[in-house]
């Protein structure tokens, strides 16, 4: 969902509210009122990407004739949008209103910042340690690559030591076979372990597909839909993903209900293109 009031300015400048991703996080520097520098990696947004974390800090957001500041908002340069957790918003007590594939975001409280204009530099007191911060980011740009690489290159050495072992997990999901609706019901009871679609969402997204096709042209005896569906660039509509977002909506009928899809479609192309890149 596009959060109103920002999307009338540049892309930089557009903030979206994802219920996929479990924090916020920017990936333009120049979004960022303050920022600290820390180096991390996430590898739970609920998507089939690495966002390696360059630093942490506030952002401010217009609406309307406010500026809102949201804190704890991560920098990561491998994304190519700003987008807020919307699980992250309720924790840090901010209420959000959707109307479609837009949203309002209303503050529990608003905090008074004293924050005097300085005639030499021609900036707010914020505003200069604001830049000072960013450029102390740019500067440890080459140990935060030096970390992305070493990071990576541990994740893939132990994965491939990991491929040698028998993963009991895997190996149910493979075997598992849909020729009764009760086979679908237990495999759709796997789904509600939200730690196990992420450490098997890969071989989970395959079965999905098994179990649709099953659904679909055996059990409802429909032949005529391809599965999976293509969009309108000839990719592949990951049906999983689409499963979760709904389901995290609040199923079929409320998405339907409150005329989410709209902002469930946009989410989608966000997870089709960073899967693709």
């Amino acid at each position: 969902m596009i959060v109103v009031g920002t999307e009338g300015g540049l892309w930089n400048d557009i903030w979206y509210v994802s219920s996929v991703f479990k924090h916020h996080i920017a990936g333009k520097l120049n979004v960022f009122k303050r920022i600290k520098h820390i180096i991390g990696v996430d590898t739970r947004t609920g998507e089939h990407n690495f966002l390696f974390t360059r630093g942490v800090g506030s952002i401010e957001i217009k609406t309307g004739n406010e500026n809102m500041r949201i804190q704890s908002v991560f920098y990561s340069p491998e994304l190519d949008r700003n987008v807020l957790s919307l699980d992250q918003l309720t924790l840090q007590g901010f209420t959000i209103k959707k109307a479609g594939d837009t949203c309002r975001i209303y503050p529990m409280f608003s905090c008074p910042v004293n924050n005097l204009f300085n005639e030499t530099s021609g900036m707010t007191r914020e505003e200069e340690l604001g830049l000072q911060e960013k450029q102390k980011i740019i500067e440890e740009n080459v140990l935060d690559e030096e970390f992305k690489q070493r990071y990576l290159n541990s994740y893939f050495e132990e994965l491939n030591l990991s491929s040698q072992e028998t993963d009991w997990s895997v190996m149910i999901v493979n075997a598992m076979e849909f020729k009764e609706f009760e086979d679908c019901r237990a495999f759709m009871n796997l789904l509600d372990d939200r730690d196990f679609v992420i450490k098997y969402k890969h071989v989970l997204d395959t079965k999905f597909e098994e179990l649709v096709k099953w659904f679909l042209f055996n059990y409802m005896g429909i032949r005529t839909r391809h599965v999976p569906p293509m969009d309108s660039y000839k990719r592949k509509v990951n049906l999983l993903s689409l499963y979760l977002l709904v389901a995290m909506d609040g199923g079929y009928q409320t998405v339907t209900t409150e005329n989410t899809w709209p902002a469930i479609a946009k989410d989608m192309v966000s997870i089709m293109k960073m899967v693709t890149t």
